[in-house]
C-alpha cells in the first residue's frame, strides 16, 4: 500500500535542508533513504520511528494522506504570528508566514488557511494593498473546500474581510459579510468559542450602528454581553457597554446612555485601559455640558 512515505520524507528533509547522508546517520544507509524517497523500498518500523524523531514529527504523519502536524510546532508558530499581528509587527509576522508556507507540516487545510489569512492581513497593513489582501482572504476561504461545513477559522476570515471593507469605507459590503456570518451562526448546531462570538457581535454592532440600525445594533451588543457573562469574561465587555450606551444616546435614551457608559468606564478602569476610559469620560463630560454631538459616535477612534 502506498502511504506516500517517500514523498513526505523528502519534503521534510528538504525543508530542513538535510542531505540524505546526514539524515541516515546512525539510523540506516544513504542508499536506503534514496530508495524510500523514490518509493522502491519501505522502511522498517524502527527506522521510520527514528527518522520521525530526527525530523521532529509524529510517526503517524507518514501514514495519513491528510497532514499530521506536530502540535507543539504548529501551536508555537501560530502563537507567534498572532502575537506579531496583534502588536502590529506585520513584517515579523510575514517573515514567519513565508517561512512556514514551505513547511510540510503546514500543508493541512486548516493550517494553510491560517497562513494565507494572516498573510493577507499583513499585506493590507504593510503595503496598503486592499485588493491583494481581499484576494488572499478569498483564497483562504476556498482552500480545501470539500463541503458546505463552516469552520471557526472560516468565520474568523470573514470577520477580517468585513473589517477590511470597513477600513476602506465599503460599509455596505462589510454589513453584507456580517449578515452572512450572522446567518451562519444561526444555522450551525455547534457554536464557536465564546471569544470569537463576542468579537463578531461587537464588530457587527458597530457596523449596524453606522447603518443607523440602532435596534439591531443593541441586540448584537446584548448577545455579546450575554456571552461575556456566561463565560465570566471581560473580553470586549467594556467596548460592548460603550457601544450599547452610544446606541441609546443616538435614539435619545439619555438615561441608559449614562448607565452603560458608566459600566464601560468601570470595566476599562478594571482592565487598565486608560485611553478608552478617558475617552468615555470625555464624552460623558460633554453630555453633562450639553456639547455632545451625535456625529462624535461615528468618528474613528
Amino acid at each position: 500500500m502506498n502511504y506516500f512515505i517517500g514523498n513526505k520524507l523528502r519534503d521534510l528533509r528538504e525543508y530542513y535542508n538535510i542531505s540524505q547522508r546526514k539524515l541516515a546517520e546512525n539510523i540506516c544507509t544513504q542508499p536506503l533513504i534514496s530508495q524510500i524517497e523514490n518509493g522502491t523500498s519501505e522502511p522498517t518500523a524502527r527506522i521510520l520511528f527514528e527518522l520521525s524523531q530526527k525530523l521532529s514529527v509524529d510517526i503517524n504523519y507518514f501514514f495519513n494522506e491528510e497532514e499530521f502536524p506536530k502540535e507543539s510546532h504548529v501551536k508555537e508558530v501560530k502563537k507567534s504570528i498572532i502575537d506579531y499581528v496583534r502588536t502590529q509587527n506585520y513584517q515579523a509576522a510575514l517573515r514567519v508566514i513565508k517561512r512556514e508556507k514551505k513547511h510540510p507540516l503546514f500543508r493541512s487545510t486548516q493550517n494553510l488557511k491560517f497562513l494565507i489569512w494572516n498573510e493577507g492581513i499583513c499585506y493590507y497593513y504593510l503595503e496598503n494593498d486592499f485588493t491583494k489582501a481581499i484576494s488572499h482572504l478569498n483564497e483562504a476561504l476556498t482552500t480545501g473546500i470539500q463541503s458546505q461545513t463552516i469552520s471557526e477559522i472560516d468565520i474568523e476570515i470573514k470577520i477580517s474581510m468585513a473589517i477590511l471593507y470597513s477600513e476602506e469605507l465599503y460599509f455596505h459590503e462589510a454589513l453584507s459579510v456580517y449578515d452572512n456570518i450572522h446567518n451562519i451562526l444561526k444555522s450551525i448546531p455547534n457554536q464557536p468559542n465564546y471569544r470569537l462570538l463576542v468579537r463578531f457581535y461587537y464588530n457587527y454592532a458597530k457596523m449596524l450602528q453606522i447603518h443607523h440600525n440602532y435596534k439591531k445594533s443593541l441586540e448584537a451588543c446584548e448577545e455579546g454581553i450575554i456571552q461575556c457573562k456566561v463565560n465570566e469574561s471581560m473580553y470586549l465587555l467594556g467596548q460592548l457597554y460603550y457601544q450599547k450606551g452610544a446606541n441609546h444616546y443616538l435614539i435619545s435614551d439619555h438615561q441608559l446612555f449614562k448607565t452603560y457608559f458608566k459600566k464601560a468606564i468601570f470595566i476599562f478602569n478594571e482592565l487598565g485601559l486608560t485611553s478608552k476610559r478617558l475617552y468615555c469620560q470625555s464624552l460623558l463630560e460633554k453630555f453633562e455640558a450639553g456639547t455632545l454631538q451625535k456625529e462624535e459616535f461615528f468618528e474613528r477612534h
